[in-house]
């Protein structure tokens, strides 16, 4: 005999589903197809509102683009590469990286600068 408790979370995924799908079909029927340009345009206005979506789309999107990107670098030889004006080899890597060590450091010293001060107003 099975608890009850174990197809509890079965359910509730099923009930779910079950909801969206009526929703999807509500959406869809001919009744409300007069009002469809207004009714996506609601549905849209509620995805970008949410907290989710834009992020979603930017890692979907960075999914999608690794591919096709490592195929280009994949195709081009560094020769071709320096030839591209913006394009960055790496040749220079030794210069950026203490810029940014640099950088953090001053960053760091002038966060402990403002702290320090704050705690000596109070």
């Amino acid at each position: 005999m099975h608890n009850n408790a174990e197809h509890k979370p079965s359910k509730n995924i099923a009930n779910i589903s079950l909801h969206w799908l009526q929703k999807l079909l509500r959406l869809w029927s001919l009744q409300t197809l007069t009002s469809l340009p207004e009714r996506l345009r609601n549905l849209w206005q509620q995805l970008l509102g949410s907290y989710w979506f834009i992020p979603t789309a930017c890692v979907l999107l960075g999914l999608l683009l690794a591919p096709l990107l490592v195929l280009m670098d994949q195709q081009f030889d560094r020769a071709t590469v320096k030839e591209i004006s913006f394009a960055f080899t790496g040749d220079n890597a030794y210069v950026v990286i203490p810029l940014q060590n640099h950088n953090l450091q001053q960053t760091l010293a002038l966060h402990i600068a403002i702290d320090h001060n704050y705690d000596d107003n109070i």
